[in-house]
């Protein structure tokens, strides 16, 4: 696996923040609610979507066994005031930032391994990856069915 060391652009999304168990988000069940969510909200807002979607994890807590997590779907920035008290659904800016990238391929399972050697990566290098860290789901499974070509872009940030 390679890793990159790159540029997050700024980015502002539609996302869900919320706390969860760990064991929530091994449920594909989990993202298609949450993405699903904010399609349909972002098509009765008429809110033009720019990019893949993400998930923007914010805390891991491994000792309560929880995370708090943000599945999003990256919108303009210039869009006007957005009616979010629906469906918990909220604007989230991400700030440009310094940044480590890895490239995972294959299932989503298996993400948890490409996570393992970005923090090794932070540690080799001295580096303080700060949260949030973010996964952009560039493959689309439903349009793809061979999960040995599903793209998953993994960032660190840097602070």
């Amino acid at each position: 696996m390679n890793i990159e060391e790159t540029t997050f652009p700024a980015t502002t999304v539609l996302g869900i923040k919320q706390t969860v168990s760990i064991d929530t988000i091994k449920d594909p069940k989990f993202y298609e609610e949450n993405f699903g969510n904010i399609f349909a909200f972002s098509g009765l807002q008429a809110i033009e979507l720019v990019g893949q979607p993400m998930t923007i994890y914010f805390e891991w807590n491994k000792d309560k066994n929880e995370v708090t997590l943000a599945p999003a779907l990256p919108i303009s920035d210039d869009i006007a005031k957005v009616d979010t008290n629906v469906d918990s659904i909220e604007v989230i800016k991400i700030d440009e930032s310094d940044a480590i990238k890895a490239e995972h391929w294959g299932d989503y399972a298996q993400l948890g391994e490409t996570h393992e050697r970005l923090s090794a990566y932070c540690e080799e290098k001295n580096l303080v990856c700060d949260k949030p860290c973010i996964e952009q789901y560039v493959t689309d499974p439903g349009e793809e069915s061979d999960q040995s070509k599903w793209l998953t872009n993994v960032y660190y940030l840097i602070n």
